[in-house]
């Protein structure tokens, strides 16, 4: 294309589109999870703090005071969550056939607990609030 020309990232984004072409793909339930910030934190016996909201559901009982398996990260869990809307957050549990490959994981959406302090939104149906 131009070898010995210095492009900015945009600038060789515009080449490479105007050689290649472009297909627009939209992004899935799961694509939409991964693009959400993430943060790694333990799981309490109360359940997940984030942002003065303590997040609970019945799914998380095996895995509370329990070290993630996933390497580097001090044992603490992937917690995906949405800052614009606080009623959930996603956690990124092992699943029963690959409970070690961070690549082959269960998500669960949990919602606030009706006692979090500061908290004003109602819990996600799919929960139970403790």
């Amino acid at each position: 294309m131009m070898p010995k020309k210095a492009l900015t990232p945009n600038q060789m984004w515009a080449v490479l589109v105007a050689v290649a072409g472009y297909v627009p793909v939209p992004l899935t339930g799961r694509d939409y999870l991964e693009l959400l910030p993430v943060r790694w934190q333990t799981i309490t016996a109360s359940g997940i703090r984030i942002h003065h909201r303590t997040y609970d559901a019945d799914l998380l009982a095996p895995h509370r005071g329990q070290a993630s398996s996933v390497a580097g990260r001090g044992g603490k869990w992937e917690i995906h969550y949405n800052p614009h809307d606080v009623r959930q957050i996603w956690v990124r549990l092992p699943t029963a056939s690959s409970p070690r490959s961070r690549g082959s994981t269960a998500t669960t959406s949990t919602g606030p607990s009706t006692n979090a302090p500061g908290s004003t939104s109602e819990p996600s149906p799919s929960t139970e609030p403790r």
